[in-house]
């Protein structure tokens, strides 16, 4: 489990900028618009820290599929941890979501 998060050692930007760039990349390869995404405020959790990124998207209902099969696809484990489906726009849907990847904590 541990190597399914970021390390202790890397920061927090730098987690988040990755969580970020590969969902980018993602988006990009299976033909889903990226309309916003931000950081959160990192979370502490006792032994693990919860790194938040949100974002809208449009897509094609059938680019939905391929965009999460791959988004699943990372190294590390990803949780998607709200999802809101808004209305149609010219056949396509707008999506609100919030990806939380985790990283270790540092020892005291």
């Amino acid at each position: 489990m541990k190597k399914k998060m970021f390390s202790a050692k890397i920061n927090d930007s730098i987690a988040l900028g990755k969580i970020q760039g590969f969902t980018k990349e993602i988006a990009k390869k299976t033909g889903v618009e990226v309309v916003v995404s931000n950081w959160g405020e990192p979370v502490s959790k006792g032994k693990y820290k919860k790194l938040p990124v949100s974002f809208t998207i449009r897509a094609y209902p059938q680019q939905l599929t391929l965009f999460f099969d791959q988004l699943y696809s990372y190294d590390k484990f990803l949780k998607i941890d709200t999802l809101t489906i808004g209305k149609f726009r010219k056949e396509k849907l707008v999506l609100s979501f919030t990806i939380a990847g985790y990283k270790l904590e540092k020892k005291n």
